[in-house]
């Protein structure tokens, strides 16, 4: 029934809140931080839901409830000046997280790739295109929250690693994360193509990515230096993607 379920929604949220209170994930936060957030988003739902729902029960059901039209204007308002100021926040954030809304609103996400590093958009849709059997692409590794694994993102194909706090958060602290990361500057920083072959792989990686995140961190000389290693499966501007030989992964992983 009804009741039944307006009953059950904020015994929900308090057995939510019960749970987290004693139970939670061990992560690498070290506190319960990251367990208490992300389930108390879904014990407030409950909770306002169950709130909003019983209140309606009981308008229409108590006979304690004045019924005269003044009292019914009285709790409207009385409601409106409870949830009024609760809009101001989703309504003002909005506006100002979104900057007053200055440029044209879209719903691609890789817009700004395509008009920050143009040259980075079009390589990355050319191995969309083209990477047939998703072959691992190499490409920098950086913190999170920024551009870094944009070549994995955008172009559907797997990379030998990406944001590295996410992947602590989800794996733990296991040492192939750092080896992971040891493994792709190795790749970048090579001096030989022996060195470089030996690193990728193990990973089977298809290409190497030079772009500008890589171009800041390993300097603009690595993009020659690669040349010098491997070919060019696709250029344009400053951005390269460069292809490992299919015998020579195959050569490095038996």
């Amino acid at each position: 029934s009804a009741a039944l379920f307006c009953s059950l929604l904020p015994l929900g949220g308090l057995l939510v809140l019960t749970v987290v209170e004693l139970i939670f994930l061990r992560d690498v936060f070290g506190s319960r931080m990251n367990t208490v957030f992300k389930f108390h988003y879904n014990a407030w739902l409950f909770l306002a839901l169950g709130g909003a729902a019983g209140l309606g029960l009981i308008w229409t059901s108590s006979a304690m409830v004045p019924r005269g039209r003044g009292w019914q204007l009285a709790s409207v308002a009385l409601v409106g000046l409870v949830i009024g100021p609760g809009l101001v926040y989703p309504l003002a954030a909005t506006w100002t997280k979104s900057g007053r809304f200055a440029n044209e609103p879209t719903l691609d996400g890789s817009r700004f790739l395509r008009l920050g590093q143009p040259s980075d958009y079009d390589a990355i849709q050319w191995l969309r295109a083209n990477g047939t059997g998703r072959p691992v692409v190499v490409e920098a590794v950086g913190p999170d929250y920024g551009e870094h694994a944009r070549v994995s993102t955008f172009s559907g194909l797997p990379t030998i690693m990406g944001w590295v706090g996410h992947e602590l958060q989800w794996r733990g602290e296991r040492p192939e994360i750092g080896r992971r990361q040891g493994d792709v500057d190795a790749i970048y920083r090579a001096s030989t193509r022996e060195e470089l072959l030996d690193r990728a792989g193990p990973y089977r990686a298809r290409y190497v990515f030079f772009g500008g995140l890589e171009r800041d961190r390993y300097g603009p000389e690595t993009r020659q230096r690669l040349g010098t290693f491997l070919s060019v499966a696709f250029a344009r501007g400053e951005t390269v993607v460069y292809a490992v030989p299919s015998e020579q992964i195959a050569a490095q992983t038996r």
